[in-house]
């Protein structure tokens, strides 16, 4: 419990990240009164939402292969402008 603090507190013990060890939320006054399992699921989904994971970025493969695609381009027409210099 943090000190001094008159509301209900859900402390996530092992959330899923490398970076922190637990995680700490305050319960909105209005809300302390329902079920403890429903509050338990809404911050599970609040810290999956959250979350941001390698796993997430590489899903959009699209975005991936645009990116990967624009840096080839890129370089292409380096060396396409370096040629056409060249042959001058």
């Amino acid at each position: 419990m943090v000190k001094g603090v008159n509301r209900l507190v859900l402390e996530i013990p092992q959330p899923e990240s490398a970076y922190f060890d637990s995680v700490l939320l305050f319960v909105n006054p209005a809300c302390a009164e329902k079920d403890p399992e429903l509050l338990k699921r809404k911050a599970a989904s609040l810290l999956r939402d959250a979350a941001v994971t390698p796993s997430r970025r590489v899903k959009n493969r699209r975005g991936l292969f645009l990116r990967i695609l624009s840096y080839v381009l890129a370089v292409l027409s380096g060396a396409a402008a370096v040629a056409m210099m060249g042959g001058m």
